[in-house]
């Protein structure tokens, strides 16, 4: 897959993913009878409580947890570290909310607020890790086809080049001539010549393929 595709394909991703953020915050806000003044507010909710945490956990997930662990079948390491990264986001993500918007949100009295709110920060960047995952999947899919096509033509333009070398051209053609000859005096001949030709071309194609060729068959 292109490289410009892969790019549109990322774009595409955090595209959608912003377009939802604005719906739900839309949403949110609907109700706010000072919206102007809160938009600063709004923005550093989606800049620090979602766009930082999911942009960790997604590049992490795509260029980190999958070619090493899962792309390798590592179930469990994927499903560890990948948690990890997630909290490890969530932390981050609290971190600058506390320090863009409430900057009072570390007090004693709002552990488990703390505690539910960097959970909820964790796995909503896990859910675009999980996205990474698919997607780098589906690139490596798509990859691994295009191999298999680009190899299988090489293979083929192999067995071409096998046979040319193996068939003599003048062989070839001054039969074809000979059997054009018997057709006109002899037609049962020239067919069973033809037959004859046809069994040569086959053994050359597909026969001699094998490591070993019974000498019945060479003959």
């Amino acid at each position: 897959m292109k490289k410009s595709v892969v790019v549109l394909l990322h774009i595409g991703f955090w595209s959608c993913y912003l377009m939802m953020i604005m719906v739900m915050l839309g949403f949110y806000f609907r109700d706010e009878p000072e919206i102007d003044a809160r938009i600063g507010e709004a923005f550093s909710i989606i800049f620090c409580f979602i766009l930082v945490p999911s942009f960790i956990t997604f590049y992490s997930f795509y260029l980190f947890i999958f070619p090493k662990y899962l792309k390798q079948q590592k179930f469990l390491k994927t499903f560890l570290y990948g948690g990890l990264i997630s909290l490890f986001a969530g932390c981050v993500g609290y971190f600058l909310l506390w320090i863009t918007v409430d900057a009072n949100c570390f007090g004693e009295e709002d552990e488990g607020t703390l505690i539910e709110l960097i959970l909820f920060i964790a796995v909503e960047a896990m859910v675009a890790g999980v996205v990474a995952l698919v997607l780098n999947g589906f690139i490596t899919w798509f990859k691994e086809i295009q191999l298999k096509v680009q190899l299988k033509e090489k293979n083929q333009e192999m067995e071409l080049a096998l046979v040319k070398s193996q068939l003599d051209p003048h062989f070839l053609f001054n039969t074809i001539n000979n059997i054009d000859v018997l057709i006109l005096k002899n037609a049962t001949v020239a067919s069973d010549y033809l037959n004859k030709l046809s069994d040569i071309m086959r053994f050359m194609l597909y026969e001699t393929k094998a490591d070993e060729i019974l000498l019945s068959k060479e003959i």
